[in-house]
């Protein structure tokens, strides 16, 4: 079989390539500052974006990538970024996907330096994958800004346990419909000083959020939230996921969507220190199928919200 060489030092050998995409039509880059000769101005260009000569950073070869070709930046594992800036990676080029390579402490690591810092995707159909954010200052606004449609953050990890916190993993404007957010593992033991919410809604519709583990402390205030919204979102999937929030007593809900917000809400556990166990999911219209709520330990969770009053099964028949 002829081998058939991706630009940028890939083979496929007909097969599917590890990551997502797994068919590849655009081009193929590689980032790791840690491997092979990093990219410099005017002294190993063209050939840096190949695997032997990674180019630095990402926000570099982004700026390589054709929009809507479906081009793919394969980040190697042990990379490691310190983002100081606002927009230090900005994913303004259509149709790119980031993925990262490695499995436990290999996993590209992108350090927030800075409480302004923070990754920009403005444009459409961006998908970020298996990437570890490292909080490295307290109060870190906003990690994700997302105002391009149909992004994609799966498998994201970040796990803080020092005095370092973020107020805001991934933010959104109206224009950031069709937001997925999937299998991410996202777990943070201090609370940041002021209000916050983990994941904030500004009116997406058609938000996906699946299959994700969340643990985290929030400001001990009822409009505190893990994932909340500013505005309305429409048609709504938020399914299997694990919300687990600290902080106080006084804090209403781990999941507070904006009034009219409509969808599915589905096999969804929620457990936290909130003092009324009955709200820790507030689900505005959405429909909801076994959700469960519980606020003290070894214990087994509720129904929440409560199951719907017209009761389907009304009698029980023994054949004997």
């Amino acid at each position: 079989m002829t081998i058939s060489n991706f630009p940028h030092g890939i083979a496929s050998m007909g097969v599917p390539i590890l990551g997502t995409p797994s068919i590849i039509s655009g081009d193929v880059y590689w980032v790791g500052a840690t491997a092979g000769a990093s990219w410099v101005a005017g002294v190993n260009a063209p050939e840096s974006g190949q695997k032997a000569t990674p180019f630095a950073t990402i926000d570099y070869a982004i700026g390589k990538c054709t929009a809507n070709h479906g081009d793919v930046i394969y980040v190697l594992p042990g990379h490691t970024e310190t983002l100081a800036t606002a927009g230090a990676i900005t994913a303004d080029v259509a149709g790119v996907s980031i993925i990262g390579l490695g499995n436990g402490t290999l996993k590209p690591q992108l350090t927030l330096s800075a409480t302004a810092s923070t990754i920009a995707i403005s444009a459409a159909n961006v998908t970020i994958k298996d990437i570890e954010i490292i909080p490295g200052i307290a109060e870190i606004v906003t990690v994700f800004n997302v105002t391009g449609a149909n992004c994609t953050l799966d498998g994201i990890v970040s796990k803080t346990n020092s005095t370092y916190c973020i107020m805001t993993m991934v933010l959104t404007t109206t224009a950031a419909n069709d937001l997925t957010i999937q299998n991410c593992h996202w777990v943070q033991t201090v609370a940041p000083a002021a209000n916050s919410t983990f994941i904030t809604l500004a009116g997406v519709d058609r938000f996906r959020c699946l299959n994700n583990y969340f643990d985290i402390a929030l400001t001990n205030h009822a409009s505190s939230a893990i994932l909340g919204g500013t505005a309305a979102s429409i048609n709504c999937e938020i399914c299997g996921n694990l919300f687990k929030i600290a902080g106080g007593a006084t804090i209403l809900s781990a999941v507070l969507l904006f009034a009219a917000s409509t969808g599915v809400m589905a096999w969804n556990a929620c457990v936290g220190t909130a003092a009324a166990l009955a709200g820790l999911n507030n689900p505005a219209n959405l429909y909801c199928v076994e959700n469960y709520a519980e606020n003290a330990v070894a214990k087994n969770g509720v129904l929440d919200p409560v199951v719907t009053s017209d009761l389907r099964l009304k009698t029980m028949v023994v054949y004997l």
